[in-house]
């Protein structure tokens, strides 16, 4: 899980398991939530939501598509339920004083007891933790996570893009440069729908 969530962060995992910075791709995206309103992005606000589903039933969230006005995808967020959790308060905490190793620690812990105890995420309707740890996922991926090595979290994957095609690629706008040329604004990446 550590490994992961420092792979979807653009770090490199050393053999000690020490995060070193690397540049990303300049056509990654970042995984931004769009919640009440608010926009949230980088790893932390997506583990905040993730462990907000932990602790309140996954029924208590929907999901929508966010308009994308920026270069980056987007997932917009909808909860019926006051943000009250205590555990969502705490790594609320944690991510404001920008103390990123004790989040992912506490963030590792939960999953790890969670994900001991149940199948994946939600083996029946996804729920907020499924879409933003797919997020996850498939930043780190194109950071160079080899998803094919975890068995579990590749199937897990697989249901999921089944249900609701979370991802496909497309082509981006063109650029009409005069005559009937037109060059792409940038390369072709996956769009998370």
């Amino acid at each position: 899980m550590a490994r992961l969530a420092l792979a979807a962060e653009g770090l490199a995992v050393t053999d000690h398991g020490a995060g070193v910075p690397r540049m990303p791709a300049p056509a990654q995206p970042l995984p931004v939530l769009v919640h009440e309103g608010r926009i949230y992005a980088g790893l932390g606000p997506v583990l905040r939501h993730i462990a907000h589903d932990i602790a309140k039933p996954a029924t208590s969230w929907s999901m929508k598509p966010a308009p994308n006005r920026e270069p980056h995808e987007a997932l917009a967020w909808i909860s019926d339920a006051v943000e009250a959790a205590p555990l969502a308060d705490g790594l609320t905490r944690h991510s404001l004083a920008g103390s990123g190793a004790p989040l992912l620690r506490l963030i590792k812990g939960r999953l790890d007891e969670t994900l001991s105890t149940r199948a994946w995420l939600s083996p029946g309707r996804p729920g907020v933790a499924d879409f933003a740890w797919a997020v996850i996922v498939r930043r780190a991926e194109w950071a160079g996570f080899d998803v094919s090595a975890h068995p579990a979290l590749r199937q897990w994957l697989t249901r999921l893009d089944r249900k609701v095609k979370l991802h496909r690629f497309t082509a981006p706008p063109a650029r009409r440069l005069g005559g009937n040329e037109a060059v792409p604004l940038g390369p072709a990446r996956p769009a998370l729908i």
